[in-house]
């Protein structure tokens, strides 16, 4: 029996000998902790995560129970950082076809002890003919993988451990930092979807990009969980370069997004002429909209305009440009008044 064992990132393999008399028998191991963010101290992080199997006897039966405690690998912003875990435990026969197999889904706080198994009986255990008893062990094989992780009440996609199942069908596209071992491993379909920036990487075969060696992966990340549909708020200067990485990867849906949230966040802010550009820069056709019904004269849209390059221009934002032109009455004036002005100055000079 082919079991989903060897999917599971963490991966733990056990093995007890039987006691021969009744009692409390127990083993511990430090196990890899558990990546769940991306921070530039991570490789300061030396605590291990901690996992222990406790094996009892009462008469021909044995009873295993397990407990864990999670650690991250990074330092994180929370002191009550939760994850949400796959779980699984497989007894090894003599016959592997009959292997016991049983998978779980868990909700751990991080720096907290947990009961991964607890009470599992083993009947008949000393039978020969029953194959649990290998070389005089027991052996044990238990597998976490953490999905998802809860900051600040918000669930975000684990990145840093391989995706469950995406091996096999090659469903999986790791995102990779050039000179660096730091990489971020998505869903490939959802990704090709969004962005034509992908749209290379063949379906059913491992993929793997490189990016630039400048690039922020703690930005990348954000991106990256929003693509997946993460709602996440951040302040307007996050905002604008998850904008801006988001145009590097060509993720529109992910700009969309971060628009909508500098519009309803954070339209209070002033009007700049570098606000301005960088959305025309952006196609951030919304967000324009804003600020051009912002602008108070004719001198300061012809100000903006003057810094902008009109052959980068996409048409929405030049159609945005003359609508708000046009349809400004107080501006059409001004710019009649500011006309017949030069022209009685040319004429008084000629």
């Amino acid at each position: 029996m082919t079991t989903d064992y060897y999917k599971y990132p963490i991966k733990m393999n056990v093995e007890l000998k039987p006691p021969e008399y009744q009692g409390l028998y127990s083993t511990s191991d430090q196990i890899s902790p558990v990546a769940v963010l991306d921070d530039k101290q991570a490789q300061k992080q030396t605590d291990f995560s901690q996992f222990n199997v406790y094996l009892s006897r009462h008469g021909d039966t044995c009873v295993v129970s397990a407990t864990i405690k999670l650690l991250s690998l990074q330092p994180l912003n929370s002191n009550e950082t939760t994850v949400r875990a796959r779980c699984c435990m497989e007894i090894v026969n003599r016959d592997e076809e009959n292997n016991a197999f049983s998978e779980n889904e868990w909700v751990f706080e991080l720096g907290k002890e947990y009961f991964l198994i607890d009470g599992f009986s083993l009947l008949n255990i000393f039978d020969e003919e029953e194959g649990w008893i290998n070389n005089g062990n027991l052996k044990l094989k238990f597998g976490v993988y953490a999905y998802a992780v809860c900051e600040q009440n918000v669930w975000y996609f684990n990145f840093h451990d391989n995706l469950f199942d995406a091996k096999d069908a090659k469903q999986s596209i790791l995102l990779a930092k050039k000179n660096s071992d730091q990489i971020i491993e998505c869903n490939k379909q959802l990704l090709v979807f969004h962005s034509s920036q992908f749209a290379r990487c063949i379906p059913y075969t491992d993929s793997r990009v490189t990016l630039s060696a400048d690039i922020d992966m703690q930005l990348l990340n954000i991106c990256v969980q929003m693509a997946h549909g993460v709602h996440m708020h951040c302040s307007a200067t996050t905002l604008d370069a998850v904008i801006q990485m988001a145009q590097y990867l060509k993720l529109r849906n992910v700009q969309i997004y971060c628009e909508r949230q500098l519009i309803h966040e954070y339209s209070h802010l002033k009007v700049s002429a570098k606000k301005f550009l960088f959305a025309l820069r952006h196609d951030l056709h919304r967000y324009l909209n804003l600020y051009l019904q912002k602008l108070e004269s004719f001198k300061d849209f012809q100000e903006v305009l003057k810094k902008a390059d009109f052959q980068m221009m996409s048409t929405e934002s030049m159609k945005l440009c003359i609508k708000s032109f046009v349809g400004n009455e107080q501006w059409e004036i001004l710019s009649t008044e500011l006309g017949a002005h030069k022209t009685r100055d040319n004429r008084s000079t000629g």
